[in-house]
């Protein structure tokens, strides 16, 4: 089916005010559609032909969560390649919170409704659940809807429900066409995006902190936890001392061997 739309911009606020809303906040109740009007659809070029159809993980009949849990990462790589591949847009373009407004809470509802979960101290919440849970949690679920079907701000961007794989893949693919210091070796071209899928957070960890001409660091970064198979409390570590080098050091006058030399001696601190 065609899902080339965005929503109106004088519409937007008004979808934006459901989930904060006590009692519109039921229109999110739904697991496999959520109710959204013509009136709010804009049509533009947003896909090269069909929208592709993600793969909705199952959920476990448990609602708790392992620090290390990574099940619902699975397939989280083939439906960003899937979503990037088709989504023919720009920086500007892909940037739109309009464009991601419409996507979760249309094509891609059932999708984003099952794939992420509002979650408290690694306990998953049910949306459903909303009118029997304590306040506490209540604006935990209110909070999930405003991170994962909205976008609110740039940073939004790497944790929104559909934005975060797109741009998974626009921040780490090919490094080595665009940064001569990262080598291709025998690399896939997505190669560093299945890294930032397939660890817990790591996204999030390395692409919510400003590194501005330190980018190709990132990359020395993912490969240097990936050779010494850091954990995730490790590379936690290790990315905030790292950051708070940045100020005071430029690492990408270095070599590879001193940066990773850095990193090790960073892990140490």
């Amino acid at each position: 089916m065609n899902h080339n739309n965005i929503i109106k911009e004088e519409l937007l606020p008004v979808l934006k005010d459901y989930h904060s809303d006590s009692n519109e906040i039921e229109r999110y109740f739904s697991k496999e559609s959520f109710d959204l009007p013509d009136k709010f659809l804009q049509s533009e070029k947003v896909f090269d032909g069909n929208a592709p159809e993600l793969k909705i993980p199952k959920r476990t009949i448990f609602n708790l969560r392992k620090t290390d849990d990574d099940s619902h990462n699975k397939d989280d790589l083939d439906n960003a390649i899937k979503l990037y591949e088709s989504m023919k847009l720009n920086r500007v373009q892909a940037s739109d919170a309009r464009l991601y407004a419409y996507l979760c809470h249309g094509p891609y509802y059932e999708f984003v409704r099952t794939r992420y979960s509002p979650n408290k101290n690694f306990k998953d919440y049910d949306v459903a659940n909303f009118y029997n849970e304590k306040k506490e949690i209540q604006t935990t679920i209110k909070n999930y809807i405003r991170n994962k079907f909205f976008i609110n701000n740039n940073r939004s961007l790497v944790d929104n429900g559909i934005a975060s794989l797109w741009w998974a893949c626009e921040f780490t693919h090919s490094p080595w066409e665009r940064y001569p210091s990262i080598k291709k070796d025998n690399k896939d071209k997505y190669h560093y995006t299945e890294i930032i899928l397939s660890k817990p957070d790591i996204y999030q960890q390395v692409f919510d902190r400003q590194y501005g001409r330190e980018t190709p660091l990132i990359f020395h970064l993912l490969d240097f936890i990936v050779e010494n198979n850091l954990g995730r409390n490790e590379y936690r570590r290790l990315v905030i001392s790292l950051n708070s080098q940045l100020a005071f050091n430029i690492f990408t006058t270095q070599s590879e061997d001193a940066i990773k030399s850095n990193f090790s001696k960073l892990m140490k601190t």
